[in-house]
């Protein structure tokens, strides 16, 4: 991020609950969470980032004056803590790997996409046909994952959620991406006049780190980069 977002700087949750640092300057903030085993409930999201949660009033703060968020993999979370999601609950859907066990892809992973292919978080990324359905591929095989994921599983049989549309206009969110059995892996939160919008991506395939194993020459892992660059572009023209 430092080397690719012009202006770009490293703030602990205790320089910005503090106030050492003015974030009036500030037009995204992008917070990632990596918990080895998972995250899968608020309980253990507050146990596990308490200087986060201390700061909620100072973001929360950021984000009411037109502030953006990106909020990946546990961070999504966070964004209940905010106050931002209409009915205050968080991903439904969560679990994890360590990164030191990993398991070794066989072949490339993916999400889906169909619908949403023209959002800006998708602006010049291969976008490839993929069981008849439009997705991205995101890593490919031999890349050690954790498949850190925190997403929304869709239907009547469990997790209040009956349909997709039914998770849009009880929970306040919009959909741009899904797992391969419907669940919602990218998510945003539209901005408003005064507020800034938040963007979500609980997917395991966007993974950062592959323990142990070079990524150089992996022929789909840039898409990681390639999506947090759009993502950071669209939050900066949606906040205020």
């Amino acid at each position: 991020m430092l080397k690719n977002i012009p202006n770009a700087q490293y703030l602990s949750f205790e320089d910005v609950r503090t106030g050492r640092v003015d974030l009036n300057d500030c037009k995204v903030m992008w917070w990632h969470l990596h918990i080895d085993g998972g995250i899968d409930s608020m309980d253990k999201f507050e146990a596990a980032a308490p200087s986060a949660v201390q700061a909620v009033s100072k973001v929360k703060e950021f984000y009411e004056n037109g502030g953006s968020l990106l909020l990946t993999r546990y961070a999504s979370f966070y964004a209940a803590k905010l106050g931002v999601t209409k009915d205050g609950n968080a991903p439904n859907n969560c679990w994890g790997q360590s990164e030191e066990t990993g398991e070794i892809t066989t072949g490339p992973w993916s999400f889906f996409v169909t619908n949403h292919e023209t959002h800006p978080l998708y602006e010049g990324v291969d976008i490839s046909t993929i069981d008849g359905k439009k997705g991205i591929y995101m890593c490919d095989a031999g890349y050690r994952i954790t498949n850190s994921t925190a997403q929304w599983h869709i239907g009547s049989d469990w997790g209040g959620y009956e349909d997709l549309n039914s998770w849009e206009t009880s929970h306040g969110g919009v959909s741009l991406g899904y797992g391969g059995d419907g669940a919602v892996v990218v998510w945003e939160y539209l901005s408003s006049e005064t507020t800034g919008g938040v963007l979500c991506i609980g997917s395991g395939c966007y993974d950062w780190y592959s323990y142990g194993v070079d990524t150089s020459a992996d022929s789909y892992h840039g898409n990681v980069a390639n999506i947090t660059q759009n993502a950071i572009n669209y939050l900066t023209s949606e906040s205020k």
